[in-house]
Parts: structure tokens; sequence; C-alpha cells
């Protein structure tokens, strides 16, 4: 595999996280500023933070996106359920932390 793939995957993974981070500032100060956010608001965080995960597979995984579908298939069941289970336990603890810390510093 070439190393161009993992460099593509941290620039998504940047981009789409700073992305995301200015998209929830800009949405903190317009909420600030008396303006009412929905939830639908919080698709200008979501979108550029999906694109940003897509580009942390591909520089943990060092192949594209589109390619991911022929890898994970081509694992046994096992694989793929042991794999899966991680990535669902990761995800959570994620997910916890970053509740975790936003209520530590009041952002929710």
């Amino acid at each position: 595999m070439e190393a161009c793939f993992r460099k593509k995957g941290l620039f998504k993974l940047l981009v789409g996280g700073l992305a995301g981070i200015v998209a929830g500032f800009l949405l903190h100060y317009m909420e600030t500023r008396g303006m009412h956010i929905n939830m639908f608001y919080l698709v200008a965080i979501a979108a550029p933070a999906a694109w940003g995960l897509g580009g942390l597979l591909e520089f943990i995984m060092n192949r594209p996106f589109s390619e991911m579908e022929v890898w994970w298939s081509s694992l046994k069941g096992w694989q793929r359920g042991a794999l899966g289970l991680l990535i669902v336990i990761l995800s959570f603890s994620l997910m916890i932390s970053a509740v975790a810390i936003a209520g530590y510093f009041e952002v929710i």
C-alpha cells in the first residue's frame, strides 16, 4: 500500500475535525447572541466531522474508504464480530468521555 492513503486520510481527519470545531464555535456564538439553535443546525457540525472520521479510517487502515467493504467482507465471521465489538466499545467510550468532558466544563 502507498503512504499517500495515510496522508490523504490524515488530511481529511484534520480538515473535517477543524471544520466541525469551527462550526461548533460558530453555533455557540450564534446561540449566545440570542439565536435559537435547534437540532437541524447540528448537521453543520456532523457533516464535516463524518468526513473527518472517514479520513480517520483511511489513516488507520491505509486503504481508500471505497475499498473498506471489500476488506471487511474478506474477514472471517469471528474476526468481523470481534472487530465490530471493539469498534462499538471504543465508540461508546469516546462518546461518554466527550459528554463527561463537556459536562465538566459546563458546556452542556
